[in-house]
């Protein structure tokens, strides 16, 4: 009987000891963002403003690209999965004018979830009309200036969402603000010494970056046609005109006119995403291939 009370106070002095070594973390020193159930759940229609939100939210919020990589803007649909997911977010990050899959997208969502936040974006910066005057021009993240207007608004409607995060939010957002200042600077210097301010694309996507420093953005674009025999004439005489070696093509168009055209001027035909992920990466070798300096 001794022998198993010794136990017994041996077992309950030992429980006392642990028990006291174990900490219970101050509610209040926990890091908001441990919870798996806490992270903002982000539809971003495409993926440099995914770049943007991922930036700024870093690992507080869950984001999921609406155009996957290759994707028409103008034709693509959602699949009933990634329709799904996207139905179960808190907040929807659009360009907001230009884009028909948005708009589409978007009404069916306020369909079911009327509590999704909508943060358009078209609605922080000054828009352009399209090259042929037909519509606003949609692609208001190509420019290092009108990319700092987005940035920040995103963060401003993000805090407005999640007040706890406010600061954390608008730290990031002024960080990658002043980075995109300093992309701003480097196209100002490189274009000040560039031989040549016109530069020849496949379709009309960089008209806020020509807008903003001066460029003049020659496009063969013709809704989704090949340029005729006559027009691509002009467009090689323009290209010797103003002493243009290198064509922007874009992955989703038929380069096979940028080939014809490349060839007539001993230039080259260069591909470049408007929609890459890697936004300052990109919009430098934009940058660079334009101006056809090393990057």
């Amino acid at each position: 009987m001794m022998r198993r009370d010794i136990i017994f106070f041996f077992l309950l002095c030992l429980f006392v000891f642990c028990a006291g070594c174990m900490t219970v973390p101050d509610a209040a020193e926990e890091s908001p963002s441990e919870s798996a159930h806490d992270l903002l759940l982000v539809a971003a229609t495409i993926m440099p403003l995914q770049a943007f939100v991922d930036y700024i939210g870093a690992d507080t919020i869950n984001t999921q690209v609406l155009l996957p990589p290759g994707s028409d803007p103008h034709t693509y649909e959602l699949t009933p999965r990634e329709r799904m997911r996207a139905e179960k977010a808190h907040v929807i990050v659009m360009i907001g004018v230009g884009m028909p899959f948005e708009a589409s997208f978007v009404s069916q969502v306020k369909g079911t979830n009327q509590d999704v936040v909508i943060i358009n974006t078209s609605q922080s910066v000054s828009l352009l009309q399209e090259e042929d005057g037909h519509g606003i021009d949609p692609h208001i993240w190509l420019s290092p200036v009108t990319a700092q207007q987005i940035v920040t608004m995103i963060a401003e409607e993000l805090s407005r969402v999640r007040p706890a995060y406010a600061i954390q939010y608008h730290e990031r957002a002024t960080a990658f603000v002043e980075e995109l200042q300093e992309l701003d600077s480097e196209f100002s210097d490189v274009l000040s010494r560039a031989q040549t301010t016109t530069f020849l694309v496949t379709h009309p996507s960089w008209g806020y970056v020509a807008d903003e420093y001066g460029l003049t953005q020659v496009s063969m674009y013709d809704h989704g046609k090949d340029p005729s025999p006559r027009t691509i004439k002009s467009l090689i005489d323009t290209a010797k005109a103003h002493d243009i070696s290198v064509i922007i093509a874009d992955p989703l168009e038929n380069q096979n006119a940028a080939r014809v055209i490349a060839d007539a001027i001993s230039g080259e035909v260069v591909v470049i995403s408007p929609l890459a992920y890697e936004y300052v990466d990109n919009m430098r070798r934009f940058l660079y291939t334009i101006t056809r300096n090393e990057v």
